[in-house]
């Protein structure tokens, strides 16, 4: 008895298209969805957030300035800190 590929898999088609139904739903899933997980702010990006929206500045328009004076707020927040446990 001579069984042929084909016929094996013509056999077996129906078993196979749920198969490749849920792989594709899966790819889909993984990369045709984009996932993006937004972290948590820390306690220093939301106080530095209050400070912005307290004191209406803007820094959308420029990464590398909103990041200067965050870095900026961050040692003027430790240093402060450090005076208050100091007293």
């Amino acid at each position: 008895m001579v069984v042929s590929f084909s016929s094996i898999f013509v056999v077996n088609k129906m078993e196979w298209k749920p198969v490749i139904t849920t792989i594709l739903i899966v790819c889909c899933l993984f990369f045709g969805i984009p996932i993006k997980i937004k972290r948590q702010p820390n306690k220093t990006e939301v106080l530095f957030q209050s400070y912005i929206h307290k004191f209406n500045k803007s820094y959308s328009n420029d990464e590398e300035m909103y990041q200067n004076r965050y870095q900026v707020f961050k040692v003027s927040y430790v240093i402060s800190n450090n005076l208050i446990e100091l007293s």
